[in-house]
């Protein structure tokens, strides 16, 4: 079942925030590009809503097979600009399950670009609950 921004219009921001933790809940996430404290703090965020995460570098190939077991791909933008992450036909094998985080200025800088190749955005860092 999913649920759109229709049904969650009147909800409170706790209600919104609880269905995204049950949305979240054992699924698997991938972060991409993230390095240390940032890393932490995305990872710390998934788990606590019981969602499973996995760091892998840029280096990986957006279509590689260990990506497959993923239902969110969470993209590092700021370190994405430039690689093949950035590419939006390289990242069609996840775009529709991937959600780019990153600086208000990142974000920006893509729009200046040819291409914007996320449909999803959150701006980091962010609360956990805004994250979620």
């Amino acid at each position: 079942m999913t649920t759109s921004i229709q049904d969650l219009a009147g909800a409170s921001v706790p209600d919104v925030v609880e269905r995204a933790r049950q949305l979240l809940s054992g699924k698997r996430a991938a972060l991409i590009g993230f390095n240390g404290a940032v890393a932490q703090d995305v990872s710390s965020v998934m788990t606590e809503a019981q969602a499973f995460t996995r760091c892998f570098p840029f280096a990986l190939d957006p279509a590689a097979d260990v990506l497959k077991p993923f239902e969110l791909v969470l993209i590092d933008v700021e370190a994405s600009i430039g690689s093949h992450w950035h590419n939006t036909d390289e990242l069609a094998p996840v775009i529709g399950r991937s959600l780019a985080l990153g600086s208000s200025s990142a974000f920006l800088s893509l729009l200046t670009s040819s291409q914007v190749p996320y449909r999803e955005f959150c701006v980091w860092p962010s609360s956990p609950d805004e994250l979620l």
